[in-house]
This record gives structure tokens, sequence and C-alpha cells, in this order.
């Protein structure tokens, strides 16, 4: 996890000024679109799995995964799965189990369970999955196609009267 203050992105940077002459953050170099509807690997584990299938489009939606990144997402979704099966132990068995002398200790799945937790917050920072990292992330979405009525309207001329011939009262073409 980082320390310090949260970073600002180059918009919040240029709007506060730039009394130090700091170099301005620039968007981040793009390596590649990641692939659209990819399923999960094979490996991972069933719920692994509806982990990537509930996150990996959003994620891909929103600019926030790219190609080189799926190890890494790979990776959270394992560790998610791992943090999950223990902390389903730790629910079915408890806190303190029996040891191999016959007294009690704590349960392993603790140890387990908070290491996976570590690493899902690690990976979930990466990705900006908490709030904290999304203000962090310099996320340029893809560009998005432009609907008929803009494309209409970014074809017509400009002026005082521009657009007024030829129009129906609720302002589309006829």
């Amino acid at each position: 996890m980082k320390r310090g203050p949260v970073g600002k992105s180059g918009e919040e940077q240029e709007l506060d000024g730039n009394p130090g002459k700091r170099r301005v953050r620039g968007p981040p170099p793009s390596l590649g679109a990641a692939p659209a509807l990819l399923p999960p690997p094979s490996h991972l584990s069933k719920l692994a799995k509806a982990f990537w299938k509930l996150n990996y489009e959003p994620l891909r939606r929103a600019g926030m995964i790219e190609a080189t990144d799926l190890l890494a997402f790979e990776l959270l979704c394992a560790s998610y799965s791992r943090w999950r099966d223990a902390e389903d132990q730790l629910a079915e068995d408890g806190a303190r189990v029996k040891t191999s002398n016959g007294s009690s200790g704590p349960s392993p799945f603790f140890r387990i369970a908070r290491q996976a937790a570590d690493e899902v917050q690690a990976r979930c920072e990466q990705f900006g999955l908490t709030p904290p990292s999304r203000a962090r992330l310099e996320i340029t979405p893809p560009p998005r196609k432009p609907t008929d009525d803009e494309e209409w309207e970014a074809q017509q001329p400009k002026g005082d009267f521009a657009g007024l011939v030829g129009r129906r009262p609720g302002g589309r073409p006829q």
C-alpha cells in the first residue's frame, strides 16, 4: 500500500496551479485494450471465475484494464477466491481449533485469510477498485462513437440563423 497523500491527476494539478513549477502529469501510456468478452482462465477456481465474470467487463469498458494487466487481474481473482475460502472455513470450524497436543489454539485460517485479504486489497488498489485508488488513477476511457443526432448537429452551419430552415418545431431535421 502506498503511503502519503493521495496523488492528484493532471487535471487537478492544472486547476490548482503549479507554483512549484513541477512537471504536470500527462495521461498514462496505453499498451493496448484488453479483449472484449474474454473468458476466465480454465485453471481458476469456481469462485475466482465468478469474480472474473463479474468484474472483467466493467473494468475493460471503463478503460481500467489493458491487455498487459490480465496476469495481475488473474492474481486478483485467485487471491479473492483464497480469501473467501479461508473465511468460509473459519465460519465453519470456528476461531479456535484443537492442536496435535490436545490443547486449543487459533485457527490457521486466520493467517491465510489475513494474507489473502492483504493481497486482494493491494490488487484492488492497482485496478482502482477502492475510492482512494480511483482518485489516483488517470483513466482514459475508450472513445465514444457519436450518435446520429450529434453527427447531424456537427455538420450544420453555425451562425445567428443557421439551422432554422428545414427543422421541425421539436428541433429535429425534417
